[in-house]
């Protein structure tokens, strides 16, 4: 699929349906909502992980504090 069809909707979202009969796969799932640390975490793996997926075109925005 081209990064042009790209379509993110939720698991519930009416679309699924339709999208998969079109052909689309779901391709990941977001878990980021639900990602607890303590201050003693260590960011570093996923640090370089937002690197790379920003040198792919994707964009991040930092929640909360």
């Amino acid at each position: 699929m081209l990064r042009s069809d790209v379509v993110i909707v939720r698991e519930d979202d009416p679309r699924c349906t339709e999208l998969e009969v079109k052909g689309y796969e779901v391709i990941g799932y977001s878990w980021g909502a639900n990602l607890s640390l303590d201050d003693s975490s260590d960011l570093t793996m996923f640090d370089e992980r937002v690197r790379r997926v920003r040198n792919e075109g994707f964009s991040f925005d930092k929640r909360g504090g």
